[in-house]
């Protein structure tokens, strides 16, 4: 038999395999922490704004009374554009393309001031080319007017050459771009704040966009009537279908919620599906408050019922959605106890975990979202300053996928961007 003897390796070699090991070791543990930094993102208690207005609009223009982010031309940056008044009281367009910092359209099909009053906007892309397109709405001085105006995809304007919407009736004084019958077709959505000089007793116009052929209007066979006054609206899946539905907000009364049956027509389920609270309702918008799967809603009043208040000084409460689209009221005593013009919601410390905005006659407030009905108020650590904004919208200015805020003041005139920043 073989005599076989035992062979001892070296113990250098046995040491400079151990430190290979720890060095493999230590590699991967340290791309692994980083890796778990890129998921994780950045800290969201460090999420903050600052107030970078002139170093983004050098060129801000005076009086502005309205402000919009939407997409001019197809170099997926967000654009900008602004609606002021001018020394005689008309109203003016102003367009600005973002290029790290945003820099006025001279040609965009606006260039004289508009003759009516009470402008309203809407931008969406109703030829699918990528880029916005405009509905405008102004008073005339005998009623309101809907037009369309179209973008080459360079952020200039121009009216189509046939008459493509069916006359919207006079009383109508906002308009809307939204695919309510789900064709991949913008729609539009119309309704009045008043009924007063009105034509007809529906405070909802519904024109269908039928692709090349046009637009067709099929308020009556889509929507029952709604008599009673419309102050606002908030769109989102109530009911769990994955389609559009409609909140109404009545600013003299009770507000109501239309269920839609999938090709945009609409039924009234405000009797059994939302708590019969009256009041002047003005704004509403809606978010997964308690991360339960579906849509809630948080509304905003000028003057409570106080006989439906839970506390002094509710201006502000929450309907809560049992997925099927039912509603009851939820209070908290957190929100702002001020008569209150908008709610926006969002998520501004990018958890997941929705947030909110509310603007009241005491400025603006942020409340950060911590899950489960639970909220803590940021004002002061987070906004650069309390402004008094009469609204405000939303844009990613700097490609960084955080949403950042522009803010009017109307009585002023003035506007202020203010980016969000995790640092």
């Amino acid at each position: 038999m073989k005599d076989w003897k035992l062979k001892w390796v070296n113990p250098s070699l046995i040491l400079y395999l151990l430190n290979l090991y720890l060095v493999l070791f230590l590699i991967l543990f340290l791309e692994s922490c980083s890796s778990t930094q890129k998921i994780l993102g950045p800290n969201p208690n460090s999420q903050h704004y600052v107030d970078l207005t002139k170093k983004y609009f050098p060129d801000l223009p005076t009086n502005i009374q309205k402000a919009l982010f939407f997409f001019a031309n197809l170099d997926k940056r967000i654009d900008w554009l602004a609606l002021s008044k001018s020394r005689n009281g008309s109203p003016r367009l102003h367009f600005f393309l973002n290029k790290g910092e945003f820099k006025r359209i001279n040609r965009t099909g606006f260039d004289k001031p508009l003759k009516v009053n009470d402008f309203d906007i809407s931008p969406g892309d109703l030829n699918r080319d990528r880029t916005d397109d405009l509905l405008l709405m102004g008073n005339t001085g005998k009623g309101n007017r809907a037009l369309i105006f179209f973008n080459n995809k360079k952020g200039y304007f121009y009216r189509p050459p046939k008459k493509m919407i069916p006359k919207i009736n006079p009383a109508m004084d906002r308009g809307m771009l939204v695919d309510l019958d789900y064709d991949g077709d913008l729609d539009m959505l119309f309704t009045r704040k008043s009924s007063a000089g009105a034509k007809t007793s529906n405070s909802v116009q519904f024109i269908v966009n039928n692709g090349k052929r046009g637009f067709i209007d099929r308020t009556s066979l889509l929507f029952p009537k709604i008599t009673n006054s419309i102050s606002g609206l908030s769109i989102a899946d109530y009911d769990g279908d994955q389609v559009f539905d409609i909140f109404f907000l009545n600013p003299n009364g009770k507000n109501t919620l239309w269920i839609n049956n999938g090709s945009g027509k609409f039924k009234d389920v405000s009797s059994y599906s939302l708590p019969g609270i009256p009041g002047k309702h003005v704004f509403a918008d809606w978010a997964d408050f308690d991360q339960d799967g579906d849509n809630d809603l948080l509304v905003a009043t000028t003057s409570p019922t106080k006989r439906f208040s839970r506390f002094e000084g509710e201006y502000n409460f929450f309907l809560e959605n049992d997925g099927r689209g039912h509603f009851t009221k939820r209070s908290l005593k957190l929100l702002p106890r001020y008569p209150s013009t908008r709610v926006y919601l969002l998520d501004a410390d990018n958890n997941d975990i929705p947030d909110i905005i509310i603007i009241s006659k005491k400025g603006v407030h942020l409340l950060i979202g911590h899950g489960g009905w639970k909220f803590s108020d940021e004002t002061a650590r987070r906004l650069p300053e309390n402004a008094t904004f009469d609204e405000m919208t939303f844009g990613d200015v700097d490609g960084d996928g955080n949403l950042d805020i522009f803010g009017v003041d109307r009585k002023k005139g003035v506007g202020k961007l203010w980016v969000s920043r995790f640092e």
